[in-house]
């Protein structure tokens, strides 16, 4: 009995050294964590911005991404290290990542703004500030020649966010020298111009979004072979000419859109090689013909998007290697013939949208998959005969 007596003092002895060490290391640890300058940039950027508390807000908190103002958190006399948004290196205290993302915030980032004031950031996050149902904010936005001067201050960024924001700027060269950048998202930011010829050689860029840039032409970049490029998006932007072979260098690429562009002609058999492909976003993009056989050796697709162009021919049996495929759109093409059964097979499938073709005959009367469809709209075609049974009981329909 004294001995666990004992050994039970021994070990509360033991925990209360090593609260009071935590206690004290972490109190003296917080207290110089952020140098006082800091401090002041960071509130004088917080007295910079505005924050639309409107209703509007509440309709676009989706998903697990809640829009609310971070920066109201901001208070003198705490460790800015410790406030939202804020990160800093656990080392020198510099603030390295400010993410104000979903933060509600309008205003416009002057020449004379404190954010320039963070040399060591590596992360900036100012994507998704008053949405007010347009495609492009103008109500966060920069003052002129005050995002070129972001990108000459802020070298050591490593994740580059502004989506939303109204930048109405040329795309600025000197972006694609950063070696150390990972993730750049500049979509629907009034970027115009002619993008660079000279192709995208960034070895650590993973995600790249310049999307709703309707400004934006040029050639379709290329892409050297050393790269890390998961996520592409394109979309609505004004690029031309035809998908360059160096695609097929993208062997990590995952996600693909190019919603808009209008190349005529079939799809690029440079796609072919995006083995890891599994978002595949080609909507209106002015194709023709059929759709090509090789699509069946991507087979970790789980969307295919292909609506809006001028496909002709039997929907072909390429999409039957694609087992985990959730949504697949042909929708508004010229696609003849009956529904493929195979079709049925596809046991993941949450979205089904073939209308707006020519399709004809009878919708198939079994199905051995479709468990999960909730969404299915074969409407506008010449089909005939009776629903199939099937159909009325899908338990997600």
């Amino acid at each position: 009995m004294m001995s666990e007596l004992l050994l039970c003092f021994l070990v509360f002895l033991s925990c209360s050294h090593l609260v009071l060490s935590s206690s004290f290391y972490f109190s003296n640890y917080s207290t110089k964590l952020c140098a006082h300058g800091q401090t002041i940039a960071l509130l004088q950027l917080k007295q910079s911005f505005s924050i639309d508390n409107s209703s509007s807000w509440r309709r676009y908190n989706l998903g697990c991404t809640t829009s609310y103002p971070k920066i109201d958190y901001w208070k003198v006399g705490s460790d800015c290290c410790s406030w939202d948004g804020v990160t800093c290196d656990l080392v020198t205290g510099h603030v390295i990542e400010l993410d104000l993302s979903y933060s509600r915030l309008f205003g416009t980032i002057h020449l004379n703004s404190t954010l320039f004031l963070f040399p060591h950031l590596q992360k900036l996050d100012l994507a998704f500030n008053n949405f007010n149902g347009s495609p492009v904010s103008v109500g966060f936005e920069f003052a002129p020649h005050g995002f070129n001067s972001l990108v000459q201050n802020l070298t050591k960024l490593q994740k580059f966010h502004l989506g939303g924001i109204f930048i109405y700027s040329f795309f600025p060269n000197s972006l694609l020298n950063w070696s150390s950048l990972i993730s750049l998202d500049l979509s629907e930011c009034g970027l115009h111009g002619r993008f660079p010829d000279n192709g995208i050689h960034l070895p650590k860029l993973d995600l790249l979004y310049l999307s709703g840039n309707e400004g934006l032409s040029g050639n379709f970049p290329r892409f050297s072979e050393n790269n890390s490029l998961m996520e592409l998006d394109f979309s609505g932007t004004n690029f031309n000419g035809q998908l360059p072979a160096s695609m097929g260098n993208l062997k990590s690429l995952q996600t693909l859109h190019l919603f808009g562009f209008q190349f005529l002609g079939s799809i690029p058999s440079s796609i072919r090689n995006l083995k890891s492909l599994q978002i595949l976003d080609l909507s209106n993009c002015g194709f023709s013909g059929s759709i090509p056989a090789w699509l069946e050796n991507l087979t970790q697709i789980t969307s295919s998007s292909f609506d809006r162009n001028q496909f002709t021919g039997e929907i072909p049996n390429v999409f039957n290697n694609h087992r985990n495929l959730i949504s697949l759109d042909l929708s508004t093409n010229n696609f003849r013939g009956q529904i493929p059964p195979s079709i049925g097979n596809l046991t993941h499938l949450y979205g089904l949208y073939f209308f707006d073709n020519q399709l004809e005959g009878v919708i198939p009367s079994s199905v051995n998959g479709f468990s999960s469809l909730s969404y299915v709209d074969l409407s506008y075609n010449l089909l005939n005969g009776t629903i199939p049974s099937w159909l009325y009981t899908l338990p997600s329909l």
